[in-house]
């Protein structure tokens, strides 16, 4: 078939979610399908006339001074030379790639499959999180009864398409096992090294996390703290924190092996693939009890998991893994096997699935 994703927002540089979509699309290209990533340079926010059209100019600006190839997900992902990447205006069917089958990445792409004159079967909306952050509850929900096929990536994101009545099937994340591996046994891995990641996004709580870092360092001076992000580092971090914008894989994997400690500071996750990661690599994972770490994350089992936003308690547990090794050795062994049961192989297989019924 022709499958179309369609994919909004910036393309240029690491993004979990799309992360996913990529891999998957990858699956399906080397299963046979021809594959497009289709990318918009405006999307209407549903603002006054004014603020729309100068929302329009900026777009329109914007896609005529950056060539394409900066635009692209190639820059740092290693998509199938085979799939093909179109920029488009919007996605109405009068411009996006005449295709078998579309798939919609996110609560602001489904609307569109409403007017695409394929059949419903073959109509797919991929669901990876909980999306109110661009429109409120009730536009959020009245999307899940747009008719098509819904996949979640979660069981909680089910428990909501059941609550609303919509069926959905279940197709959880997987991490990458060529990325992410343990190449730092346990016992060697830096009891007094954490790592984490920093994001700008509110939900992610990356402030929380630092806060509960600064109060491990009053207790333990001897914490030291591998932090990455897409983003330049953060103003105002403190010396014990060494920042590093966008890791190569390789690089990424170095900082997660050297840490005996992952911490996951999030409000919310549609599935939480950086704590997956960590496993894999052996580390011991603290993190909060949002529902996306809790689809692999158990209490007390291979994660040390504290209230949301309770930079205390996040703090008490970091400061419990770094004092006691055995507990992180058990921890970190429990995740390993954790790890294995969520591979790659295994999201795509699930996955592509989808598109053989």
């Amino acid at each position: 078939m022709k499958i179309c994703f369609l994919l909004p927002g910036r393309l240029d540089r690491p993004v979990g979610g799309h992360k996913v979509i990529y891999q998957h699309a990858n699956a399906l290209a080397a299963a046979g399908h021809q594959v497009f990533i289709v990318n918009n340079s405006y999307m209407p926010a549903g603002k006054n006339l004014f603020f729309e059209h100068l929302r329009m100019a900026n777009a329109f600006q914007k896609a005529i001074r950056q060539p394409r190839r900066e635009r692209s997900c190639r820059n740092w992902f290693p998509l199938n030379p085979s799939i093909k990447e179109v920029h488009v205006w919007d996605f109405s069917w009068q411009l996006v790639p005449k295709a078998d089958a579309y798939v919609a990445t996110d609560a602001t792409t489904s609307p569109f499959l409403k007017e695409y004159p394929v059949p419903v079967t073959r109509k797919y909306y991929f669901i990876q999180g909980y999306e109110n952050w661009r429109m409120n509850d009730e536009q959020l929900r009245a999307t899940y009864h747009i008719a098509c096929r819904k996949l979640v990536i979660s069981r909680w994101l089910k428990e909501i398409m059941d609550g609303e009545g919509v069926p959905s099937k279940v197709t959880p994340n997987g991490y990458d096992s060529s990325e992410f591996n343990l190449t730092v046994p346990l016992e060697k891995k830096d009891a007094c090294r954490v790592s984490m990641l920093y994001h700008e996004l509110k939900s992610k709580n990356s402030a929380m996390g630092i806060e509960a870092l600064k109060i491990v360092y009053q207790q333990k001076p001897e914490l030291k703290v591998s932090m990455f992000g897409v983003y330049e580092k953060p103003e105002g971090l403190p010396d014990f924190i060494d920042y590093y914008q966008s890791p190569d894989p390789v690089t990424h994997n170095r900082l997660n092996n050297e840490a005996a400690i992952f911490i996951g500071t999030s409000d919310m996750e549609g599935w939480g693939l950086t704590i997956l990661e960590a496993m894999a690599c052996g580390q011991a994972v603290a993190c909060t009890g949002n529902r996306g770490y809790l689809e692999m994350a158990v209490p007390g089992e291979n994660a040390l998991v504290s209230p949301v936003g309770d930079a205390r308690a996040m703090a008490a547990n970091i400061i419990r893994l770094m004092s006691d090794d055995a507990t992180r050795y058990r921890l970190a062994t429990a995740g390993l096997l954790t790890a294995s049961r969520f591979t790659l192989e295994q999201s795509n297989y699930i996955f592509t699935s989808c598109f053989r019924d």
